[in-house]
């Protein structure tokens, strides 16, 4: 256990030992023999302790927050001189 409790994983092939561990741990996101980064927006996830607030994210989280937000993507690193006003060169 961390005092965090965001995400947690075995690497195991023993199925029991997997059960006991899903039985013990807390945590919002649980999986075996998978990675516990890129969980799916579908599923609801979140931190049982200091990283969350015990409120399930994803699809469930409009029942309780929104907001907008704005991004800008690309998919290389580009020059943004002279790009975004404000900035000088």
């Amino acid at each position: 256990h961390t005092r965090y409790g965001l995400s947690a994983g075995l690497i195991s092939d023993d199925a029991a030992l997997w059960t006991r561990f899903q039985q013990r741990i807390r945590a919002g996101v649980a999986n075996w023999n998978r990675p516990t980064t890129g969980a799916a927006g579908t599923a609801p996830f979140g931190g049982l302790g200091d990283s969350g607030n015990h409120r399930p994210s994803a699809y469930y989280a409009a029942d309780y927050c929104a907001y907008p937000v704005a991004s800008f993507e690309a998919d290389r690193v580009v020059s943004t001189l002279g790009e975004i006003k404000g900035l000088k060169p």
